[in-house]
């Protein structure tokens, strides 16, 4: 009936609701009522392939929606929507459902933009080559072309993905990898970062001027602001598994609950990847959060050597 404006609303049990045969009402406290519109107009995408199967993928962003998992949805959903591409345009990415906010609700993203956002931390080395952040903030300078022979400024105005290349430190959060039949794989989390985002990263970024001294040799930097910035990549390569999630029961999670698919799907990246053939629909895409940002007071001053790249 997709397609018809049928309306699809799990029973009582389902819903949170006291059944009738019970002596006396129960709170409702331990999920909230919810109702899956399969027809047209209803404010979300329209079901390409039939919503009667128990296994549809599409079942996913539903899923999500009955968990509090919004930004997930959404951007499952986008995915769905757009045209068939393995593609990732940094002028198609997603640049509004992620806020840093959101982001920083995770107790691991906070602890590594405080790290990150701390300013004593940028004097002292930290990566395989012996460098400090600010010694590859140099490097960066030059290589976006900010090191020339006239004062140059550099701002956060600008398109969040045009600051990739000027960071100068970064986090991965949930990176961890486990060995599965001794192939390192990142596992899927259930809870409402990890049904948006994968391994994401947080980048470290400033704005300033960049001044050339009159030895030809060095210029002068003026940090003004720090900021930090959120990157993912929303695709379903490799062969990475996704859990098993239950549109009866709105439940999602690694154990599955009964045998076979049945009420249950059990999801890979392939899953989507045969959705994708199959539809020519399935875009893959680039997600940022803006730029969480402050005012360094007073303003760091550092030198660079003009002519040297620090990558």
């Amino acid at each position: 009936d997709h397609g018809r404006g049928r309306i699809l609303v799990p029973c009582r049990r389902q819903a949170g609701l006291p059944s009738r045969t019970q002596g006396k009402l129960r709170p409702r406290h331990h999920r909230p009522p919810w109702f899956r519109l399969v027809g047209k107009n209803n404010g979300y995408r329209d079901y390409l392939t039939s919503p009667a199967d128990p296994c549809n993928v599409e079942h996913i962003p539903w899923i999500m929606r009955a968990n509090g998992w919004r930004e997930g949805a959404k951007l499952m959903d986008e995915w769905f929507t757009r045209k068939a591409s393995t593609v990732k345009k940094p002028e198609d990415s997603d640049t509004t459902t992620i806020t840093m906010d959101w982001v920083l609700e995770l107790e691991e993203a906070r602890t590594a933009y405080n790290e990150l956002m701390d300013e004593s931390r940028w004097t002292v080395p930290n990566d395989g080559q012996g460098r400090t952040p600010l010694q590859r903030l140099c490097g960066s300078l030059h290589k976006k072309g900010f090191l020339t022979d006239h004062p140059m400024e550099f701002t956060f105005d600008t398109p969040v993905w045009n600051l990739k290349g000027r960071q100068f430190d970064n986090r991965v959060i949930r990176g961890q990898k486990i060995p599965i039949i001794g192939i390192p794989t990142n596992i899927f989390i259930h809870d409402k970062w990890g049904a948006a985002l994968g391994a994401f990263e947080l980048l470290l970024v400033a704005a300033g001027e960049a001044e050339p001294l009159p030895d030809g040799m060095t210029h002068r930097i003026t940090l003004r602001k720090k900021g930090v910035f959120m990157e993912d990549q929303y695709d379903f390569e490799e062969g990475q598994s996704l859990g098993y999630w239950d549109i009866e029961n709105h439940k999602a999670g690694h154990n599955p609950f009964s045998s076979g698919c049945g009420n249950i799907l059990p999801v890979t990246n392939d899953s989507f990847q045969k959705w994708r053939n199959q539809n020519n629909l399935g875009g893959d895409y680039l997600i940022y959060a803006q730029v969480k940002q402050e005012d360094i007071d007073p303003p760091i001053v550092f030198y660079c050597p003009s002519g040297t790249v620090q990558i």
